[in-house]
């Protein structure tokens, strides 16, 4: 998984990003970080193997210009070809995503990316993330015998589709092509991105992972968690974008652009789910303390948990035509966000099986519920 931020405004956006990944990368990211903003209609980006301090010390990141961007940290740094923001093959568009295939893992699924990629590659568009790789997995090989990284299948298809869009309909058919290409191979991410073409907007598109905005004076913040947000955001309204939607960010505001993808349902977390899930997350971070805190790791949310959903246990349409995504990362998120406002969640960086990870525990005695 992974940890986004975004920001439209009328401040420089490089230097907000990266206060703001800097509150949370550990949370579940560090190991690989890009960024991209727009500055008169030009696409800048950069990105490293390592965390927010590798980017600072590697490039001039906190110099890009322009006001609307956005930031990206994963949790895995073996090849800066798989490292984010993905390009558009002409290099216009800037796209990243937060999220997990392991719920979609049967052959139709792997079948479908590798046949769209396929077509993406003989019909001469660069596959950027393609590296000779031992991990067929997750990335799946090209004709050329090359792996390929999937999240770039979202980012060439859009751009494509943004390559031919007619002068004076981008922004309707930047949200057309996330609409249509995140339902084409759904799985449990989120995808952000800018592009020359719409260059003061964020357009995102969310199946079931977290994405909250918060709207300032003029400004909007976007991110896999509230954490990041700034202090000042604190009698701001927090909202969480719904799943299976598209909106489009500028400084004036959110457009919500579609609420449906054709073919792709999230079961909603009624009452009852989140209260499990609450009891759980708070009975695990009970048990910890500063010397011994648990990352979001430590919550067997994806396979232990499955009982608190109603839904069968099938996630992907390509396994079951009535698959149905979880949103346990969103409740995760919304969970460890209430615990924070509450002034109850402590954090450090800890090494946790050689990963660096933020660690939580609770200030004091926990609250009885």
């Amino acid at each position: 998984m992974c940890i986004i931020a975004g920001y439209a405004g009328s401040r420089r956006a490089a230097p907000i990003l990266i206060e703001m990944l800097k509150k949370t990368e550990y949370i579940d990211g560090g190991l690989s970080t890009g960024i991209a903003t727009i500055h008169e209609g030009k696409l800048h980006w950069r990105k490293v193997i390592g965390d927010v301090d590798e980017l600072l010390r590697s490039t001039d990141a906190i110099d890009l210009p322009g006001t609307v961007g956005l930031i990206h940290s994963r949790t895995a740094g073996n090849y800066i070809e798989h490292g984010h923001p993905f390009l558009s093959a002409d290099a216009r568009g800037a796209f990243v995503l937060n999220g997990t295939f392991r719920d979609a893992l049967c052959p139709e699924f792997f079948a479908a990316f590798d046949a769209a990629m396929t077509d993406l590659y003989r019909r001469g568009l660069p596959v950027r993330s393609g590296v000779v790789t031992d991990k067929p997995k997750w990335n799946l090989p090209l004709p050329d015998g090359r792996g390929f990284h999937p999240s770039e299948y979202y980012a060439l298809t859009v751009g494509e589709t943004m390559a031919a869009a007619k002068d004076g309909e981008e922004k309707q058919t930047m949200a057309r092509a996330f609409r249509d290409t995140l339902g084409s191979i759904p799985a449990d991410i989120i995808m952000l991105g800018v592009h020359e073409r719409t260059p003061d907007t964020i357009t995102v598109g969310t199946l079931s992972r977290p994405m909250f905005f918060g709207v300032g004076e003029g400004e909007v913040y976007l991110s896999t968690t509230p954490i990041s947000f700034p202090d000042t955001f604190v009698n701001i309204p927090i909202t969480l974008l719904p799943p299976t939607s598209v909106a489009q960010v500028t400084a004036g505001g959110v457009t919500l652009c579609s609420t449906t993808m054709d073919g792709v349902r999230v079961e909603q977390a009624d009452a009852r789910t989140k209260k499990l899930f609450y009891d759980r997350i708070e009975a695990i971070l009970s048990t910890a303390t500063e010397a011994d805190p648990k990352s979001i790791y430590d919550f067997p949310a994806y396979e232990e948990w499955r009982d608190a959903w109603h839904e069968p246990m099938v996630d992907s349409k390509f396994a079951s035509p009535t698959g149905c995504f979880k949103p346990y990362v969103v409740l995760i998120y919304e969970i460890l966000w209430s615990f924070y406002r509450e002034g109850r969640l402590k954090s450090r960086i800890i090494d946790q099986n050689g990963t660096l990870r933020t660690g939580f525990w609770f200030k004091g005695e926990t609250l009885k519920h």
